[in-house]
């Protein structure tokens, strides 16, 4: 129940930062700052799962919580609005858990690709120091999982490489913050839905959300 309230909150959120936008919107072409500027860069931080899937086996060694990095490249079409294409890498790590054959390790690593729209509500008022924004987008995440396989009573361990591919959206909002005419930092909350056809490491469903901070070159659109 309380996560439930938590991502109700979050949905009100978007929702009135979309009917504030609404009135603010204003297709300027004329320079503008950080406005009428791309924006690349990395970010760092966690990606947490959120699913209520059980694992397939027993598992011995998991965290619902990881490490995740992230490139970023913005494309400002107007203050108002850019396309931001990421892609994105987070591991659990080694993950140990046993089977009725014998006891599995290995590791599952996901590669979420996306473009995105990024919608700045604030972007009429020229002099704000902060770039407040919604996101919306599609691309697919590639998930791959290695591990190692020791059999009950054999000593040959056997390795085996398997990969799933999910094409899904995601949606989130952030903070857009140039400190200098070409460096400035980003603060993102991301929600992704990930639900593979087969288990990697145990698990199909890898749906969560992604808090990252990161800092980026800011380059002239001209």
């Amino acid at each position: 129940m309380l996560k439930r309230n938590h991502y109700f909150s979050i949905i009100l959120f978007l929702i009135f930062s979309l009917i504030l936008s609404t009135s603010l919107f204003a297709v300027d072409k004329r320079p503008v700052g950080f406005g009428d500027k791309h924006f690349v860069g990395g970010r760092f931080g966690a990606w947490t799962m959120t699913t209520s899937e059980d694992f397939i086996d027993s598992l011995t060694d998991f965290s619902s919580s990881a490490l995740y990095l992230e490139f970023f490249y913005d494309y400002r079409f107007t203050p108002f609005l850019a396309a931001e294409f990421s892609i994105g890498i987070f591991s659990q790590g080694d993950l140990e858990y046993d089977t009725n054959a014998g006891i599995l390790t290995g590791a599952a690593k996901l590669y979420p690709v996306f473009l995105s729209a990024k919608l700045y509500p604030f972007s009429k008022y020229k002099d704000f120091s902060f770039w407040p924004y919604l996101k919306v987008g599609g691309g697919l995440v590639y998930g791959n999982r290695d591990f190692t396989s020791t059999y009950s009573g054999d000593p040959i361990n056997y390795y085996v490489e398997e990969s799933q591919t999910k094409f899904t959206y995601n949606w989130g909002f952030g903070i857009d913050w140039p400190i200098a005419d070409q460096i400035g930092f980003n603060i993102d909350f991301k929600n992704t839905p990930v639900k593979f056809g087969d288990a990697l490491a145990g698990l199909k469903d890898f749906s969560g959300w992604s808090l990252t901070v990161g800092v980026g070159y800011i380059m002239k659109s001209k």
